[in-house]
Formats: structure tokens, sequence, C-alpha cells
């Protein structure tokens, strides 16, 4: 740190004449001393190799300064021209540390040539004397071996860990102090405020939202996390799938990261099974544009078997891994023919039940959600919108079913996916023809049509809730939105929730 500034002229017992200096005092730390460094301003006249010039102590100089007395005396070295004279001593103070070359023309470091030396082993010995030994951002562990001669060698140690790392508290009011926990929404916010162990110097406290309800939604649900984070990670994309397994959104609002819960809960925030969704916006063919449907695939609505695994806990043991496996039964679109698929969070769930939820969950969603849509309205119909809200589309726009599609053979053999009964409209293509007809077919009779491939006509109003997934400006000035279909019971609580008691099961069957 810079801490005084002047020029200067040194006496010298030479013949010579003329030098000024440029003198500069620091305070250095960590070696905590004064230091004088000096550039020569101008060079003088008749100075010699051999003269010894002496830097007095400047004018001003606050006393406090150790400066020499008698000044500082240096030899002359070497003598150039202009501005290439040099000062013996005149040098970079830790040169022989930092092996920096200051004055390139006048100096040959040994690392120019080739490294030196190696550092093989480094070895810390401390006295802490009458305190304990601190070292900071390090966990300590230790272990006493009676000596014996069965001791060859030490080469594993397994050791249990009840408590982590220390994160702030999110689930009291008021706050207290940071603590070691296994709620997953308040190590997340550690990961993005924490400058240490997380990314807080990117992201930081103001790029965060209101985390309190996501904590106290898996708080009060029973979800935990109890991991660790061993190798480094794409912190979004580890929020997002991790938020998952928790039942919880992570989403971007305003700028701020945020982690909210992805179905309705109660005043105690646990999951309301019975919630009717609160639909916070409504639009129709009249308020947009661009609409847009995508249907998941056969393969992405293929039903299972969720086998998912945990993690048993022993206390001061080692921890085994175990499994939940549930299908929707029967009579809700489950099969035992359904094909296995496994999810494996044995990582950091430790409890049946948390397991057991996200099977339900999972399985659920595979069972009722199968589209999502996107379209463009004007900014005043989405006001107060957020992801994660649920909205009504109602659109009589002319919509193709999915799955109501098929082949007319030659002999007027219908195949189609579900069986296809009454009169439909349809569109339909012959192979070598250039357009697509609609006909209307009684699919309970004779059918005229022969070698098509057909699709239904769907005509009639679509009255559908969506789930906001994003929201954003497009180029046209309007606004973009994107959802999920988030179908709903004659209650008008969300389907993927119905029967999930776990007394009766109504809806699943457990397997494992």
């Amino acid at each position: 740190m810079t801490f005084f500034q002047s020029t200067v002229s040194p006496t010298t017992d030479g013949n010579g004449s003329g030098l000024t200096l440029k003198l500069t005092i620091t305070w250095q730390t960590p070696l905590y001393n004064w230091n004088a460094n000096w550039n020569i301003l101008n060079v003088g006249n008749d100075y010699k190799v051999g003269d010894t010039i002496t830097i007095p102590k400047p004018a001003g100089l606050n006393a406090n300064v150790t400066y020499p007395a008698s000044g500082i005396a240096i030899k002359v070295t070497g003598i150039g021209t202009g501005s290439g004279a040099v000062l013996k001593d005149n040098l970079n103070q830790l040169d022989a540390i930092a092996d920096y070359v200051q004055f390139p023309g006048m100096e040959q470091k040994s690392h120019q040539d080739g490294p030196e030396h190696e550092i093989v082993y480094v070895n810390e010995l401390t006295n802490p004397g009458s305190s304990k030994a601190s070292y900071m951002d390090l966990a300590i562990g230790g272990i006493r071996i009676n000596s014996a001669k069965e001791w060859t060698n030490f080469t594993q140690l397994s050791a249990y860990f009840k408590k982590g790392i220390k994160v702030p508290d999110l689930t009291n009011s008021p706050a207290g102090p940071p603590k070691a926990s296994n709620n997953f929404v308040e190590i997340a916010y550690a990961l993005l405020t924490d400058k240490y162990l997380g990314a807080g110097e990117l992201v930081g406290v103001s790029a965060v939202g209101e985390m309190t309800t996501g904590a106290l939604f898996c708080k009060n649900n029973a979800f935990t996390w109890d991991g660790i984070i061993s190798n480094k990670i794409n912190l979004r994309d580890f929020l997002y799938e991790h938020g998952t397994y928790n039942l919880l959104d992570f989403t971007v609002i305003g700028g701020k990261f945020n982690l909210i819960p992805a179905v309705p809960y109660d005043s105690n925030y646990q999951i309301d099974h019975g919630a009717k969704v609160d639909v916070k916006a409504l639009f129709t063919d009249g308020n947009i544009k661009d609409l847009q449907v995508s249907f998941l695939t056969p393969e992405e609505r293929q039903m299972f078997k969720a086998n998912v695994l945990y993690r048993k806990e022993k206390a001061n043991g080692f921890a085994e891994t175990k499994s939940i496996m549930l299908r929707l039964k029967d009579d809700n679109g489950g099969s035992n023919t359904d094909p296995i698929e496994t999810y494996d969070l044995s990582g950091f769930c430790t409890t049946s039940a948390h397991a057991k939820t996200y099977a339900k969950y999972i399985l659920k969603l595979r069972k009722e959600v199968d589209h999502g849509l996107s379209f463009k309205t004007a900014p005043q119909y989405v006001v107060g919108l957020q992801p994660g809200d649920y909205f009504r589309l109602v659109s009589e726009a002319t919509h193709v079913d999915r799955y109501d599609n098929g082949v007319i053979t030659a002999d007027g053999k219908v195949i189609s996916k579900d069986t296809i009964t009454g009169s439909q409209p349809i569109y339909y293509w012959k192979p070598g023809t250039a357009e697509v007809g609609e006909a209307t077919i009684d699919f309970d009779a004779s059918i005229g049509l022969r070698g098509v491939l057909f699709t239904l006509k769907n005509t009639t109003t679509s009255n559908r809730v969506y789930k906001l997934e994003t929201i954003s400006y497009a180029e046209d000035g309007l606004v973009e939105v994107s959802g999920s279909h988030a179908p709903i019971t004659s209650t008008g609580s969300l389907a993927i929730l119905k029967g999930w008691d776990d007394d009766t099961l109504s809806h699943f069957l457990p397997l494992i």
C-alpha cells in the first residue's frame, strides 16, 4: 500500500551531480514493514561505478516511518543512458520468491533456463499451546491406534457424519444462526449466495427470491436431502433436477432464482390433494395468436413401474440401499406388463415415505400430462402471472387429437391404437395423391374409403387448464407464454394428486 511519494536529490561521495529520484514509501503486508522504492527521473552527470549515493529522509515524511536517520546508502553498479540507469538494490523486493525480471536488459533469472527447484513434500507442524488447534476451512478427523505388530499399513478410513456444513436458517421466524441442515431449499440458498461454498460471487443474495415457502414445504412434507456434493456441478441443472425430487419447481422470476412448490399446499405447507386449483388468467381465441400445441410421443407416455431407490441410514454404520416400487392399478391405466423405470435417489433420500411420494408424483405425471402449448398475447393479459401459476385456455381452433389416428386398409379394416366408434369427421390422405381430404365416416358400418391414412378432426371447443412454465417478451412486442397441460378433476383439484391416500392406495399398486 503506497503511503508516501516525493521527488528527492541524493548526495554522493563522488563527482556526480544532477541525479533525481522518485521515492515511494509503502506499507507491506503480511510482512508488516516499511519499504522504500525509487525510480530514476534524471540520471545526472559524472557518476561512476562504485560511487556511494545516499537518499536522505524526505521532508514531510510521517515520524512513524522507520526511515534510516543517516539515509539510504546504495552503490552505483552500472551506468546506462536515459531511463536505463540501474542502482543496486533498486529491484523487486520479493524477486527471490517471485522470480520476476524487473529489468530485462540487466538481469538473468534461473527460471529462464528451466525449473531450478521442485517441491515434493509439505508438512505443517503447529503448536497450538493451551488452546485447540484451528484450521480454517478444513474438517478435522483424528484416530488413536495402539502400537502392535499386526499393524503394517493403514490405507482406508470410514467415518459417519451426522451434520454437514452450516447454512442459513429459512424455516424459523425469526431466523436463527446458521445451522447444519438437510432441507434442500436451505442448501440451495447457500449454494446461490455463499461466496465460499457456492456461487455467491456470481449470484448473491440480491439475485435470489424469497425461499421461505419452499423451505417450509420441504420441512412439513418430510422431504430431506442428506447427500454430498463432491465434484464441480452446473448449479442451475443441479437445482432443477433435485428440486423435482422434492416436488419443487426451479424458477427465474424477475431475474431472481427461486424454488417453489410444484403442487398446491395448505396453510401448514403440506401437500393439499383436494385443493381447488387457483386459475389466475383466462385466454381465448380473442386475445392470443400463433397457438402451437405439442403432444408427447407414445414412447414418452408409456406407463411404467416406478422403482425408486433410497438409502436406509444406520448411525455409525454402513447405509443400506432400499427400493420402493409402485405402479398404477389396472383400472387407472397401469398394467403388470409395464416396463420398470428406476430412479436412484439413494445419494440423498433417506426415508421410504419420501421415495413413495416421488414415485406417485412421476406415475401420475406420466398418466395425466400429455401435451404442452405456447402462444403470444398482449402484455396486459399476463399482469400478475408468474411461472407456477395456472391459467385456462378456451379455444375453438381445430385440433387434432394426438392418438385418434390410424389406417384404413385396402379391405376396409381400421387399424388404430384406440378403438374408434360412431360417426366421426376425419382428415384422410391416400398415398400417391397430392391433397388431404375431409370426410365423415361411420366406423360402426361398412367403410367406403380404402387404403388411406386418417386422423379424427376435433372441432369442439377446448376448455383446459395449464400450468405456466415460461413467460417472456417476443420480438414483436407481444408476450410469449408456454405451459403444460394440468388436467383437473370434477371438483377442480389437480388430477395428478388424485388417489394418493397411503392407507388405501386407491390408484397405486405397491410391488415392493
